[in-house]
């Protein structure tokens, strides 16, 4: 199932990504090809299902609501990877009707927490289609990557000092908007920079 490999491409990512094309999300059906680039988690997905009604310009019934939504969403929640945000029309897949036109967002470019933590510039962009019905996309970022973090050291001394238990308990109850996978990330990175100031001023490190 599509939900399945879904999951198998982000908790064995390839070196850098993917692009999955025509991927049902209720059979096993459709292409995919895997592009090997370097060692960055992301994917480029068409799931041939949108992830909230007001990504249609038609009503969808409740059946999609109730099962294929549902069911991308939570897969999404599940593996703990986000959209990433873009630029362009938010319908990238039209079809042409007897009575009209259907146009749904069903192409997205989705990242994990790896991804924000070494590539903090990048940018996607969707762009008018031109031979195929779906929108391609653009993904820009910087040739320099983020040269890798040094270690993050947790003294046991900290948690003598009197001060200790607050700050983490203030730094963490500071709201972060986002989804969860999103919200704990940006959390342990602020914590991490608020112990390293109150190392540096409490003990000279």
């Amino acid at each position: 199932m599509a939900k399945e490999l879904l999951a198998r491409s982000f908790v064995n990512p390839p070196p850098i990504g993917q692009v999955i094309y025509a991927c049902s999300w209720r059979t096993s059906g459709g292409d995919f090809l895997v592009l090997k680039m370097k060692w960055l988690e992301l994917s480029f997905w068409d799931f041939n299902i949108i992830a909230s009604p007001d990504e249609s310009s038609c009503p969808v019934d409740q059946h999609m609501i109730n099962n294929d939504i549902r069911d991308f969403v939570e897969a999404k929640n599940q593996i703990t990877v986000l959209a990433h945000a873009y630029n362009g029309p938010l319908f990238t897949w039209t079809i042409k009707q007897v009575d009209g036109f259907l146009a749904r967002k069903l192409d997205r470019v989705l990242v994990n927490d790896v991804w924000l933590e070494k590539i903090v510039d990048s940018t996607v962009e969707f762009l008018p289609p031109e031979v195929s019905d779906h929108s391609p996309d653009l993904l820009q970022f910087r040739q320099t990557m983020v040269s890798p973090p040094k270690p993050f050291k947790f003294f046991n001394y900290w948690v003598k000092h009197p001060e200790f238990l607050m700050l983490v308990e203030s730094s963490w109850r500071k709201p972060i908007n986002g989804n969860p996978m999103v919200i704990l990330h940006r959390k342990l990175k602020r914590l991490k920079e608020d112990l390293k100031a109150f190392n540096k001023a409490h003990f000279g490190g």
